[in-house]
């Protein structure tokens, strides 16, 4: 389905769907040459997108098409992110890794099994320095568990005064990312990010850790021996005259009235991360009712 029908009101001066693939006409940058930008592909599977190349996002469930991905520039502050029998990873207590014994959400064999890791005392830690007191910044983490369970993301601040902050969540069979947003202290100069099992759940495995500041998480980079960033997504189309712009996505729709001729740089709805499709209409030529008609998500 489109969203609503075209013939209904004046036609549209110009379309980019982004849902199938990358329309003519758009221009596109994200250098972050050497670092890795992922995006989920049509199976499902998180995938790596070379320099300068548009990344057509899906849902990692129902595996729709979800539109280009734009994110603004971030780092993974994590070393290891994917190797938790590294040395970067901390283990207390009873903790064991068994490294790449599972398929990760990338569907090679590189994710990690977690054994005898319930409770605080026999988790996986990672220490990281030089953050800036009182931001926020978002821990993320692919987990699951044979038969299901739960496992707890925590976070113990360094430098200054102490903050302990946790959440606990259930797992399933299934590969989920979980998310954990949190504010440093404003004398605090680092955190330890750790992970370990809750209730019952001693063994389950994970990828994909992330730690990037800010209050939500973007797309996962991987790490190896070093911290990695990744440059801002930049697309931009280019208008003949004034137009009313309609951007969808599949959450919801904004217009975006009076927008000048020339080149115009698209950027999501606020909280979104993905276009999925742009109208461009001529500045006045669609009434209020018209627009309200047609402002709709994508399905």
């Amino acid at each position: 389905m489109m969203g609503f029908h075209l013939t209904l009101g004046p036609a549209p001066v110009g379309l980019w769907d982004f849902r199938l693939a990358m329309p003519s006409g758009v221009t596109f940058s994200r250098p972050s040459v050497g670092v890795s930008a992922t995006r989920v592909n049509r199976s499902g599977l998180v995938e790596a997108v070379v320099a300068n190349t548009p990344r057509i996002d899906h849902d990692p469930v129902a595996l729709a098409p979800l539109g280009i991905l734009i994110e603004p520039a971030r780092a993974n502050l994590l070393i290891q992110s994917s190797a938790f029998d590294s040395a970067s990873w901390g283990k207390s207590g009873t903790v064991a890794v068994t490294a790449n014994s599972v398929t990760a959400p990338d569907g090679t064999a590189s994710a990690d099994r977690l054994t005898n890791a319930l409770g605080y005392g026999n988790r996986v830690a990672q220490a990281v320095t030089g953050l800036t007191g009182g931001a926020a910044y978002t821990f993320s983490v692919y987990a699951r568990a044979n038969g299901g369970g739960q496992f707890t993301m925590q976070f113990n601040s360094t430098g200054g005064t102490y903050l302990a902050r946790l959440l606990t969540f259930t797992l399933t069979e299934a590969w989920q990312r979980f998310v954990f947003t949190f504010t440093l202290n404003i004398d605090n100069t680092g955190c330890y990010p750790l992970l370990f099992g809750a209730g019952s759940t001693s063994t389950f495995d994970v990828w994909g850790a992330m730690l990037e500041a800010g209050s939500a998480a973007t797309s996962f980079i991987p790490t190896t021996a070093a911290a990695a960033a990744r440059d801002a997504d930049a697309a931009g189309i280019t208008l003949g005259g004034m137009c009313d712009l309609l951007v969808q996505d599949s959450a919801g729709a904004e217009w975006r009235n009076g927008v000048a001729a020339g080149s115009v740089m698209l950027a999501p709805r606020s909280g979104q991360t993905h276009i999925g499709r742009v109208l461009a209409f001529p500045a006045g030529t669609l009434t209020a009712q018209r627009k309200t008609i047609m402002g709709v998500p994508l399905t």
